[in-house]
């Protein structure tokens, strides 16, 4: 079970090489990927992303959580400091 879409791959790659603002992972975004991304962009994508796809990121995170620790999760912290759906 994947998510093909390359925006949340980047963003995702971003987020663990960068784990700072959204302003952050635009200067990333041009200093590795010579691409030319503005926060608003990404606020935008972040709300699309969880009015579409939440349910499934879940899905696949709580499914790699189970294989890693043997079919048995204890406790689950999500961040979703930063999420603002509204900002879409």
């Amino acid at each position: 079970m994947a998510i093909k879409d390359d925006i949340l791959r980047h963003l995702v790659i971003a987020r663990v090489c960068q784990p700072q603002s959204k302003v952050a992972k635009v200067e990333y975004f041009k200093s590795y990927f010579d691409e030319d991304v503005r926060p608003h962009n990404i606020y935008r994508y972040m709300g699309k992303l969880y009015n579409t796809q939440q349910e499934l990121v879940r899905q696949i995170s709580v499914k790699h959580t189970m294989k890693v620790l043997g079919g048995r999760i204890g406790l689950v912290f999500y961040d979703v400091t930063t999420v603002d759906a509204t900002k879409g």
